[in-house]
């Protein structure tokens, strides 16, 4: 009996080895994914990304009525290949929307004109157009790049 007794306690010796062995395998496993992920979570949110530069925001004219439609344009330097999701507003201390669209300029540098209604019911006044773009560079950040246009002014529709 002694013998039996003797290498169930070997077998149950070894049996404990292999168990311990499959969990520190386990622990340390989990360890370093675990520290993989924080790392890939630091980079995304911390990385200086810089996906475009804009400069030269102007308006096509310094006088518009309610109801026309105006262009306003850029120059610009981009460095991703990304898809931006764009807004514009006007501003003259209040805002008032003028719409978002998607956009998705060439990597490289460039000159864009953009067409922009100035709806019937946009109070007269003084303003200047605020543009938005929104850049989606991985799964937990959004870069915002913004340009401002110069001032123009919006008059009265003139009555029929």
């Amino acid at each position: 009996m002694s013998e039996q007794r003797q290498h169930r306690r070997k077998t149950d010796h070894q049996n404990a080895k292999i168990h311990s062995l499959g969990l520190d395998l386990f622990t340390y496993g989990t360890l370093v994914l675990s520290a993989l992920v924080l790392a890939v979570t630091i980079f995304w949110l911390f990385y200086p990304y810089k996906v475009m530069t804009i400069t030269n925001a102007k308006m096509s004219r310094t006088v518009v009525t309610q109801g026309d439609i105006v262009t306003y344009s850029n120059d610009y330097e981009k460095f991703s290949g990304l898809e931006s999701n764009t807004t514009r507003q006007f501003i003259d201390g209040l805002i008032f929307d003028a719409g978002n669209y998607r956009s998705n300029l060439p990597v490289g540098s460039g000159h864009v004109v953009r067409e922009l209604p100035i709806p019937e019911t946009l109070p007269p006044g003084n303003y200047h157009v605020l543009v938005t773009l929104r850049y989606r560079v991985n799964p937990l950040r959004v870069i915002t790049v913004s340009f401002r246009t110069d001032e123009f002014k919006v008059l009265p529709k003139p009555e029929d």
